[in-house]
């Protein structure tokens, strides 16, 4: 087959639904059967995978020959188990990378909306990737996904999203490949996994954010509800959720102050002030940088997404 067929032939395959530039999957991780199998060695194959729902959520996908990195683009709490071993069960946060390796069946559970980037690579060129970076023995580990963060990753992810259209195949190609390259390098380079916050410990740090999120919260307080040093709750802490401790307290204050923003009686000044922020300029600063948008301008979206929701 040639190589210019795949993505015709691979957007059939899936039940795929085609936007401009770039294939939207309707169900998570849908295998690409059929075509993978015959399709040439080297080619990619990079789609997107959104699920707008508030609520937890539960998705099966069955093995597929291909290997699978998921890039994430929306953070989100995830419990992803396979063969009934849990493989990750955390935060996933935005820039987030791992690997699902070829002919391995996943179930996951998301807490809220996601959004992700996956990039598809038949076994052929990923195994010539893998024995290039990580040598001719690497394998990924069985029962446990290894999560990787890394912003370059997700501002090729977002430059893709932004400038895509039917015409720059050959874009979608590059941007793909950089980002299995990344997470390869980053892999490599990586070193043994920090250990983790137990999930007790977490729940304790969570639950504490939460219920102050409107105090100026600092790393010593946050460590000492966890019972730990600064030091080694820190690092513990970013390997349970992707997250240094300050900016997880940033994310859950952007999150609250959404929630709030969906009603219209809510100045955005008292938003701000109610999560934590002392000055609104600050508050529009950060939650332009977590959503791309400014908090008024992502309030007339809403609005206009529930209008649009309920007419159709």
């Amino acid at each position: 087959m040639p190589a210019t067929d795949l993505k015709l032939d691979t957007r059939i395959a899936s039940g795929a639904e085609e936007s401009p530039g770039l294939i939207q999957e309707h169900a998570w991780r849908s295998p690409l059967a059929g075509p993978m199998r015959k399709a040439v060695s080297g080619r990619l194959l990079v789609t997107r995978w959104r699920d707008r729902r508030a609520d937890a959520h539960r998705h099966i996908a069955a093995a597929t020959e291909c290997a699978v990195i998921a890039l994430c683009l929306e953070a989100v709490g995830a419990r992803i188990t396979g063969g009934g071993a849990a493989w990750h069960a955390g935060l996933l946060a935005p820039g987030a990378l791992f690997l699902i390796p070829p002919g391995q069946p996943l179930v996951a559970e998301f807490d809220g909306p996601c959004d992700f980037l996956h990039t598809y690579l038949a076994p052929d060129a990923w195994r010539r990737r893998a024995d290039e970076f990580l040598g001719a023995d690497s394998q990924e580990p069985a029962g446990r996904i290894r999560v990787i963060r890394d912003g370059l990753a997700e501002q090729l992810a977002r430059s893709l999203l932004k400038t895509s259209n039917a015409a720059q195949h050959a874009y979608e190609d590059a941007v793909a490949n950089a980002i299995a390259v990344r997470y390869l390098l980053l892999t490599r380079t990586a070193g043994p996994a920090a250990l983790a916050l137990p999930r007790w410990r977490l729940r304790r740090v969570q639950t504490h954010v939460e219920e102050n999120l409107a105090e100026p919260l600092r790393l010593a307080e946050l460590a000492s509800v966890a019972g730990l040093s600064r030091m080694h709750f820190a690092a513990q802490f970013r390997a349970a959720t992707g997250y240094r401790p300050h900016e997880y307290l940033l994310w859950r204050r952007i999150e609250r102050a959404k929630a709030m923003l969906r009603e219209p009686e809510s100045p955005v000044v008292q938003v701000a002030l109610e999560v934590g922020f002392q000055a609104q300029a600050h508050f529009t600063t950060v939650f332009k940088r977590l959503t791309g948008d400014t908090p008024a301008n992502w309030r007339v979206a809403q609005r206009a997404d529930a209008a649009s929701a309920l007419t159709s």
